[in-house]
């Protein structure tokens, strides 16, 4: 989910944040409950949408009840939500993530 611009991270990427470098900064190893990191992820989230900020929300692997409260959340702000979706062979992976920055760079 993107809001204004694009950007790829790990699962998620606001700025310069990760979803690893806030469980590193957290002390949360990956197999722990990740509960306190996505209240940090959307605390972040909020304070870039309050102040208009452009961020991405890299949400690869979400499940369908996590995507929705993540548009939700982003709706609430009235942020401008861009839901990129790829579906393609891990062979031509690299090829379509290619294509994507280039269509965006295009804007």
């Amino acid at each position: 989910m993107l809001a204004k611009t694009i950007g790829f991270g790990s699962t998620f990427q606001i700025g310069r944040y990760s979803l690893d470098e806030l469980r590193q900064a957290m002390n949360i190893s990956p197999k722990d409950d990740q509960g306190a990191v996505g209240d940090r992820a959307r605390a972040i989230a909020k304070e870039y949408m309050r102040v208009e900020k452009s961020f991405v929300w890299n949400a690869t692997n979400l499940s369908r009840q996590l995507r929705s409260s993540l548009i939700n959340l982003f709706s609430a702000y009235q942020a401008r939500i861009c839901i990129v979706y790829l579906e393609v062979s891990e062979k031509n992976c690299c090829g379509a993530i290619i294509l994507v920055l280039q269509m965006y760079r295009k804007r």
